[in-house]
């Protein structure tokens, strides 16, 4: 992807989880940094806003939760969508795994 979003985890990072054997579910969660590290190296929580979703469950719960930031996916540096891109479509059936 040719955007950048920075990830700070002092302010919180939304991240979709594929912590299930069916990797078309996943967790949406915002990380938090507990003892302040920007880069997430430290101690963090989960807040978890929806388990068990789809691609298509996803959209409503941007909706629902007012997600304006990009959300993290997969363990590359650059695998993040920005709700826009979600609530359009873009990236509908996208699974990472």
């Amino acid at each position: 992807m040719a955007r950048k979003a920075k990830r700070n985890y002092c302010k919180g990072v939304y991240r979709l989880l594929y912590i299930y054997d069916d990797k078309t579910k996943f967790d949406l969660v915002l990380t938090h940094s507990i003892d302040g590290d920007p880069n997430g190296h430290g101690m963090n929580a989960d807040f978890v806003f929806a388990e068990a979703i789809d691609w298509e469950q996803l959209k409503k719960e941007i909706k629902k939760n007012k997600i304006t930031r990009a959300i993290w996916f997969g363990t590359g540096e650059d695998n993040y969508v920005m709700p826009k891109d979600i609530t359009s479509g873009k990236y509908m059936g996208v699974i990472i795994i």
